[in-house]
């Protein structure tokens, strides 16, 4: 990258900066340190030169030292508006951290939710969850159990021709146990649903979000999973594992002492297994 490109960034200078996209085609270029411009503008708080490089198509996923891309960078320098509109354009939100001790395996979100950015680090997550979840396909079965009563048998079907993204929070209060009675493909199709509910009006007072976490609190020993478990949660893809992740850590920020001490730990290191055992299923 030139120099001058580079001042340019730093300054937000959009009248050097529109003349080198009219000139270069290198607009993902980067420098000796391996930033972008967008990453440079992002990191320095220039808007309107984030908006013009974000207009031209700039690679908004990019990541550089410590694992860092332009929406990380601009909220570790604090500058949640630009960190909005990245969100907006479409950058990659489940990009994790590396190296240091402050970045390492953390989230936009994470780094969000430590910087106070708790509506920033929500909006966040629930486009994780979204895009992790955006490819399941309807169940064509909603219960493979034969032992329901009438009530259990209701609260499924009230999800019958639903789709996961017009779960509302009122769905899951009034019919919390469904969770329990889904088959596999219908428990993984509604999970997103489940998670973004409460999300949405930052409630947390479900029912089934207690069994979620129930679910995960367990030994991090794939022998000790049960016969719910083992068809249902290892189904997940690696990205709709992290997209659990995120959620499980805004019910924590939210409702830090609900659960007993260290159940999020061991909520994490069972999703953290999850994810390392999908991964070498490949």
């Amino acid at each position: 990258m030139r120099e001058e490109w580079r001042k340019a960034a730093i300054d937000g200078d959009i009248g050097a900066i529109g003349k080198w996209l009219d000139d270069s085609p290198t607009i993902d270029s980067r420098d000796r340190y391996g930033q972008t411009t967008l990453m440079m503008a992002a990191t320095h708080g220039r808007t309107a030169a984030v908006d013009l490089l974000i207009a031209h198509g700039a690679d908004l996923n990019v990541t550089a030292k410590y694992g860092l891309s332009a929406l990380m960078l601009a909220i570790v320098n604090r500058h949640a508006g630009i960190a909005t509109a990245l969100l907006d354009a479409g950058t990659d939100t489940s990009l994790r951290g590396t190296g240091a001790p402050g970045f390492a395996n953390k989230t936009a979100a994470d780094l969000a939710r430590e910087a106070g950015f708790n509506e920033l680090s929500d909006a966040i997550t629930l486009d994780q969850i979204a895009r992790a979840f955006a490819d399941r396909t309807p169940p064509t079965l909603l219960t493979d159990s034969k032992q329901l009563s009438d009530v259990e048998y209701d609260e499924v079907m009230s999800f019958e021709s639903m789709r996961w993204q017009d779960v509302t929070f009122d769905q899951i209060e009034r019919n919390s146990d469904a969770v329990f009675w889904f088959s596999p493909e219908a428990f993984c199709y509604f999970l997103p649903g489940l998670m973004l509910a409460g999300l949405k009006e930052n409630r947390v007072d479900a029912n089934c979000y207690d069994a979620l976490i129930g679910m995960l609190d367990r030994s991090a020993e794939p022998d000790s999973w049960d016969d719910f478990f083992q068809p249902r949660w290892p189904l997940l893809t690696v990205a709709q594992v992290d997209a659990v992740t995120a959620w499980a850590k805004w019910l924590q920020s939210v409702q830090p002492d609900a659960f007993h001490s260290n159940t999020f730990e061991r909520v994490g290191n069972t999703l953290a297994l999850l994810a390392e055992r999908r991964k070498g299923i490949g």
